[in-house]
């Protein structure tokens, strides 16, 4: 009976309702069907901020905090302009390789697929677009090339998540499975971008507008430079001490303020920003997935309420309530007479 909550969930979604209104409305059908009083929802609700999802929704915040932070130090772009400068767009293959590499690294780093094309794409558009790409093989490169880094990425949601679940190493889990993935999926996109090149090269171009940037005019300052070396450096750093420390999936959460705070002095010694100001693009960015934290925490709580019910049928005429499990960090349920 219990999985009712989750077909409301599933209704809602294909009604085109957000995730978390169809999350909302799974929650109250799951407490209605589990009998969960208001006292037993806040327990509910308290052990799912400290469940696994929700550690995951708080990595993800903290990395749209970090995010903004290497956008306002100009860190993205600065990474973004020495890759691209790097292999030198002179040719559409050369484009198609430019936006396939800044695309992983960046959402990589970033963690979000929209927000990391959205640093790229202004830059690289116009020079791809002076080579001859097209506007539809750019969207399917952005597009893989993103969901690709969001994977190797090893601080992104998806791999912390990931690697919760299978109980895989960081290299264990690139060696048997991301890798070998991503590199059929992008050999696969390469060719069909090549096709889409031929069907549509000379019958569509892009137009482009104030917001792109010439890369020729992009002056990247000395205090952007050192900010961006410092990052990388303390980045591979503490990726390579987790590794090798095997530390599990909390240690992201920290990295992600280390990260933060390096950024944020970088800035003030190169007077990017101010303390306070630091924190304030922090917190803007951590807001950006708000939503996406509430999602993990609705998740879990009607997971919860869904097992809870489904041990319940062997309660017969009992009382199904909800208990904390403090000692493994999860939730059970017990019978009880009513």
């Amino acid at each position: 009976m219990a999985l009712i909550s989750l077909l409301a969930y599933l209704i809602m979604v294909f009604m085109n309702k957000s995730n978390l209104a169809g999350l909302i409305v799974g929650v109250i059908v799951a407490a209605i069907l589990t009998g969960q009083n208001i006292q037993n929802l806040a327990a509910i609700f308290n052990a799912a901020l400290g469940s696994f999802l929700g550690t995951i929704g708080l990595i993800i915040m903290f990395g749209s905090g970090l995010g903004y932070l290497m956008n306002k130090t100009k860190v993205s772009h600065t990474l973004v302009y020495w890759i691209v400068k790097k292999i030198g767009v002179n040719s559409e293959k050369k484009g198609m390789l430019a936006i396939m590499v800044s695309s992983i690294v960046i959402c990589g780093l970033l963690g979000t697929l929209a927000g990391g094309n959205a640093v790229i794409a202004p830059v690289v558009i116009p020079m791809v677009a002076a080579v001859g790409v097209t506007p539809t093989a750019v969207a399917a490169l952005l597009r893989v090339s993103g969901e690709v880094g969001l994977m190797v990425g090893p601080l992104t949601g998806v791999t912390i998540a990931t690697m919760g679940v299978t109980g895989l190493s960081y290299g264990k889990l690139m060696l048997w499975a991301v890798i070998p993935f991503s590199l059929v999926w992008l050999v696969a996109t390469w060719f069909a971008v090549l096709r889409i090149q031929k069907k549509y090269r000379g019958k569509e171009a892009y137009e482009l507008t104030e917001d792109m940037v010439d890369i020729k005019t992009i002056d990247i300052s000395k205090g952007e430079k050192i900010t961006t070396i410092v990052f990388l450096i303390s980045f591979i750093a503490l990726v390579a001490y987790g590794i090798i420390t095997k530390q599990g999936t909390e240690y992201a959460i920290i990295v992600m303020l280390i990260l933060s705070a390096i950024i944020s002095l970088c800035g003030m010694i190169s007077n990017i920003m101010k303390l306070d100001e630091a924190i304030s693009v922090f917190v803007d960015g951590a807001a950006q997935m708000t939503n996406m934290f509430l999602v993990f925490i609705f998740f879990e709580a009607m997971f919860t309420m869904i097992n809870l019910g489904n041990s319940a049928a062997g309660c017969h005429t009992n009382y199904r309530f909800f208990v904390p499990d403090r000692q493994h960090g999860r939730t059970v349920g017990d019978c009880k007479n009513k």
